[in-house]
């Protein structure tokens, strides 16, 4: 059975009928493809199935010599076991220590393993008397096979050797009281 969907004029059934109309149009492909749209097993590898973003606009501050989780994190549920997630972090940290190494990394949540390298980043915070003023914005992708349809959390987790570490605004803000953001994004791809 063929089905034409063409722009300038309409539908056109195995019948030869042919709705113009939006509102048959519409009904007419929900009919056929179901109201969630194409199934993940017609779409192209490399599509983009869904995404999901958390933006933490508030601050942490800790002290801690191993990994924590800092707030911001997100969950999503892959349509297929062979699918990737795409994970975008835009982090904004700080320190009140010079010399400090304020390390941060990606957790899997749910299957209890590092996605990033141990650690991805390290900043190594200068020593030069303004350290505490200074905030960092720290942008990073990575690409994790969860292998499950079930819901997958991602965790940004910190940690630092001395002093404490700030996320969302620097270790003094100097009289500025606005917080600054981090985000992180979760891109389901098909494979």
């Amino acid at each position: 059975m063929s089905l034409i969907l063409d722009g300038s004029n309409g539908i056109t059934f195995p019948s030869g009928s042919v709705q113009n109309n939006a509102v048959a149009n519409t009904a007419a492909i929900t009919a056929i493809l179901g109201s969630r749209g194409l199934p993940a097993s017609v779409v192209p590898a490399g599509s983009v199935l869904q995404v999901v973003t958390t933006t933490k606009t508030n601050t942490t501050t800790s002290s801690s010599g191993s990994y924590i989780d800092v707030g911001l994190s997100a969950a999503i549920t892959p349509s297929s076991a062979t699918s990737k997630i795409f994970i975008i972090v835009s982090l904004a940290m700080g320190s009140d220590t010079g010399s400090a190494n304020v390390g941060f990394r990606i957790q899997n949540i749910t299957a209890g393993t590092s996605v990033s390298n141990d650690p991805y980043y390290v900043a190594r915070w200068p020593s030069d008397g303004q350290s505490a003023y200074y905030c960092q914005k720290i942008n990073h992708t990575q690409i994790d096979s969860p292998a499950t349809t079930a819901a997958t959390t991602y965790s940004i987790q910190m940690k630092t050797n001395s002093g404490s570490f700030q996320v969302n605004m620097p270790a003094n803000n100097g009289g500025f009281s606005s917080t600054l953001i981090s985000t992180i994004t979760l891109m389901e791809i098909a494979q």
